[in-house]
């Protein structure tokens, strides 16, 4: 049995600050959410740079197909 990673703990805030509150595929400002590019089942990381802010119509699109988030731009 294998024992849990810890994971380091970012700041929702300081990721909000960077992205300027802000969804980063539409100019929603409400209803944002953490988003990973490369999801943590499939090897990705919590580093800032793996990290986005996106809307909840945008993270629901990302995580209801398997479609590229390109195809959602």
């Amino acid at each position: 049995m294998q024992t849990p990673t810890k994971r380091k703990r970012i700041s929702q805030s300081i990721i909000l600050q960077l992205a300027n509150a802000r969804c980063k595929y539409c100019p929603e400002t409400t209803n944002l959410t953490i988003n990973h590019k490369t999801p943590l089942a499939l090897g990705g990381s919590n580093d800032i740079g793996n990290l986005e802010i996106v809307c909840q119509q945008h993270q629901r699109r990302f995580h209801g197909t398997s479609k590229s988030k390109k195809d959602w731009r």
